[in-house]
């Protein structure tokens, strides 16, 4: 359990709320609590792509190990083909 005190504004427009919303003045700040919360987490970096980190297969074609070396062989591709004045 926890203690707060607020400024008399605050206090006042908390009061207000929970009168309004028909909730309990804890239960007001429980939620602006989880909110805080949530927003934080979701500020984190990589947070919107945890729903799929890891979750994506390639089947075993290209990995990140192989990344530079298709690139690479991709630029080779391209230059070769403006070199016989054919596009790709």
């Amino acid at each position: 359990m926890r203690s707060v005190r607020f400024e008399p504004e605050l206090e006042e427009w908390l009061e207000d709320e929970a009168r309004t919303s028909g909730r309990s003045v804890s239960e007001v700040i429980r939620e602006a609590v989880r909110a805080m919360r949530r927003r934080k987490e979701s500020d984190a970096p990589g947070s919107c792509l945890e729903r799929v980190i890891g979750a994506i297969d390639t089947g075993g074609r290209i990995d990140s190990r192989n990344t530079g070396r298709a690139y690479t062989e991709s630029l080779v591709q391209r230059r070769n083909a403006r070199r016989d004045g054919r596009k790709r």
